[in-house]
């Protein structure tokens, strides 16, 4: 086994076509991924391309990081919702570990799984897309289709062209303030635009000319994943996320997109509730860590009350403080 160092110039198209090539190869797994978060957060990029006899039989798209108490770990991938070594169902991931002798360090992956697992404690949850968009509205209950109708009626409006890159960055930092979470910095969306050019999208509402809701969209193979997107806090109660959430499945399914990937939730929660309305189905995620030769599941932490502080904190800590905050929470 050869275990190669990715260098951009020689193997960025053979790593995206193997990506694109293997079934469970997905936006998160493009070698686009290094340069986004080295040029945002400057961590140590840890990409390897897995040889045998000659041939590739995997890939290994991992950062080195650090928590805010210097300690070291290895993680695939931060900032995403799943990624993960991406093998040939031969290779042994574990020999693979022990040739690069990371197990000095935790080393955590988040993978989408290819079972079912009904006790997944965080899930993705993803819409089946039908070939006709009336047919996911009839089979939508009464009162999301009431709040869309609402929306309609109040005059909202969508939209997949414009300049909404501020708006967009406005709308993200109030509402990461408002659920307790330091926010990425503009640098950081900026990259994955530059970077992703043929896969990212923003998209908008409005009312009027009031852009009050933005959503950062990634588009490969037959997925369609809504990487981040709110509205404008003073709008939730008047349901604008409905018009964003429907309207983005329409577009979806005119685009051909088969599936629709809503991101990572944890069961039982307002988002993942919130996503369910819309026919989409629970899919396991296995968040695992393996340190000292143990393997332990993870799970995503939730809200305590470093969050409600972050949340009351004025505006001007939050928005510096936190774009240095988000580099340890991948």
């Amino acid at each position: 086994m050869d275990l190669i160092p990715f260098k951009k110039e020689k193997h960025q198209q053979i790593w995206d076509d193997y990506v694109t090539s293997h079934p469970m190869g997905c936006v998160y797994h493009l070698s686009a991924w290094l340069n986004i978060i080295k040029e945002t957060y400057g961590w140590e990029d840890q990409y390897f391309l897995i040889y045998e006899s000659g041939e590739l039989k995997g890939i290994l798209p991992f950062f080195k990081m650090n928590t805010l108490s210097q300690s070291s770990y290895y993680i695939s991938l931060p900032f995403t919702a799943y990624s993960g070594p991406l093998l040939s169902s031969e290779t042994d991931i574990a020999h693979v570990y022990d040739r690069l002798r990371w197990k000095s360090h935790p080393i955590i992956v988040r993978e989408l799984k290819k079972e079912a697992d009904q006790n997944a404690d965080v899930v993705a949850m993803i819409i089946d897309l039908p070939e006709q968009h009336e047919t996911l509205w009839n089979a939508l209950n009464k009162y999301t289709r009431k709040y869309v109708r609402k929306c309609e009626k109040e005059g909202y409006t969508f939209h997949r062209e414009g300049d909404f890159f501020n708006d967009f960055i406005k709308i993200y930092q109030a509402n990461l303030k408002r659920l307790g979470t330091p926010a990425h910095p503009a640098l950081f969306f900026k990259k994955i635009l530059a970077h992703l050019p043929d896969n990212a999208r923003l998209w908008a509402i409005k009312d009027g000319e009031k852009v009050i809701g933005t959503q950062l969209a990634l588009m490969y193979k037959d997925h369609f994943y809504n990487y981040t997107g709110f509205v404008l806090p003073e709008y939730n109660n008047k349901r604008a996320g409905m018009l964003m959430a429907w309207e983005t499945i329409k577009a979806t399914i005119e685009m051909d997109y088969k599936k629709l990937d809503y991101g990572r939730s944890t069961p039982d929660t307002g988002p993942y509730n919130f996503k369910l309305q819309w026919e989409a189905k629970p899919n396991a995620l296995n968040y695992t860590q393996l340190k000292n030769g143990k393997i332990t599941k993870l799970a995503v932490p939730q809200p305590g009350i470093a969050s409600k502080l972050w949340s009351r904190s004025p505006n001007f800590l939050t928005n510096t403080l936190g774009p240095m905050l988000r580099k340890y929470v991948p």
